[in-house]
């Protein structure tokens, strides 16, 4: 690998972890499921863009692989960016990802956790860390030192890909970042930042899902909120209504917090989850919604290291 220090963007969410970085005139970008769980020998070609890593010695399976195969499957349900889970999720970005030697890390993270206290346990658990990468699946092997890492809130990456960092001056502005289990706002008036709406909404696709899973219940069904997630077919037309009325709730709790305001504010929501809603005409979703917090972040990490 080369000598030259490679960006990083690590959007870390509950439901899937995202990455974007471009290196020597290539783009690396994809997702997988934020999960992990212990490894054994397979024959990954029996499997759909399998993750299997090594770390430091540690054997882990990542994403739809460990969902699958991995007796004991860890979710990324919590909010901490240094937990055991993230730290496995971030070496798998960097298995696939880390085309040089050094690399800085940009990481999401949301309104309430953008303080100086969240930032030194990142940097107290990942800055000057030299990891050793086996990827399983091909066979090869990556030693990658991170020289610095950062952390930026969600909401306000989806503002920096949105407007290239200069939002405008002429108008009110939301920008919105819809996740599994909380929604992210950062507000702008004329391109100036205002805190006071600027929040993390209690809002995302569990909050939607576990709508579905309590009807479900009421047939007599049990299922948890992942597998109501993932399923395809038997519970469509449930999600459907649920996806269709959640713009109605997203909508009513924006409302709430900028108030006169909201008429005259131009908004744009991205996040997975906001794929499959009936956004209201007045919304403006971004056109790469899924990847626009991790593109913002990359942005921010170009600006910053």
């Amino acid at each position: 690998m080369e000598d030259k220090i490679q960006n990083i963007a690590c959007d870390i969410g509950r439901g899937y972890t995202k990455y974007y970085s471009e290196f020597n005139g290539r783009i690396y970008k994809g997702m997988f499921k934020s999960i992990i769980g212990e490894s054994r020998p397979l024959n990954y070609d029996d499997y759909v863009d399998p993750i299997s890593i090594e770390v430091n010695g540690n054997g882990y399976f990542c994403g739809g692989l460990a969902e699958l195969e991995s007796h004991q499957a860890v979710r990324n349900s919590g909010d901490s960016k240094v937990s055991l889970t993230v730290q496995i999720l971030i070496s798998a970005i960097l298995s696939r990802c880390a085309m040089t030697d050094n690399i800085n890390i940009m990481l999401g993270c949301p309104n309430n956790m953008y303080k100086k206290s969240e930032l030194m346990k990142v940097i107290d658990t990942y800055q000057g860390k030299k990891l050793t990468i086996k990827d399983k699946v091909s066979n090869t092997i990556k030693v990658v030192t991170i020289n610095a890492v950062e952390i930026f809130k969600e909401a306000d990456a989806v503002m920096m890909v949105s407007t290239n960092g200069e939002p405008s001056e002429d108008m009110d502005m939301a920008f919105i970042s819809v996740g599994f289990r909380s929604t992210e706002i950062s507000y702008y008036s004329k391109g100036q930042y205002i805190d006071k709406y600027s929040k993390t909404i209690p809002f995302g696709n569990q909050t939607i899902l576990s709508t579905v899973q309590e009807q479900l219940k009421d047939r007599g069904i049990i299922h948890d909120l992942n597998y109501i997630d993932s399923n395809v077919g038997d519970y469509d037309d449930l999600k459907a209504s649920a996806y269709a009325l959640s713009q109605e709730v997203l909508t009513q709790k924006i409302e709430e917090i900028i108030k006169n305001q909201f008429s005259e504010t131009k908004i744009i929501v991205a996040g997975g989850t906001a794929l499959r809603m009936e956004l209201d005409p007045r919304f403006e979703l971004y056109e790469d919604a899924q990847f626009a917090v991790a593109i913002g972040l990359f942005k921010v990490a170009e600006l910053t290291f």
